[in-house]
């Protein structure tokens, strides 16, 4: 989770912060779609 956060930083707007508490089951999911819910998750929060 840690690298498909990373990778996503670069969007995310200056003076937000996001944090992150996965769950267990998060070491299952393939890379990329963990990487397409961090996604997910930016858009949501209004960070791009």
């Amino acid at each position: 989770m840690r690298e498909a956060v990373r990778l996503e930083l670069a969007q995310l707007a200056a003076g937000r912060d996001l944090v992150f508490h996965p769950r267990g089951a998060v070491r299952d999911v393939p890379f990329s779609e963990l990487r397409r819910e961090v996604e997910r998750v930016f858009r949501i929060c209004g960070t791009w």
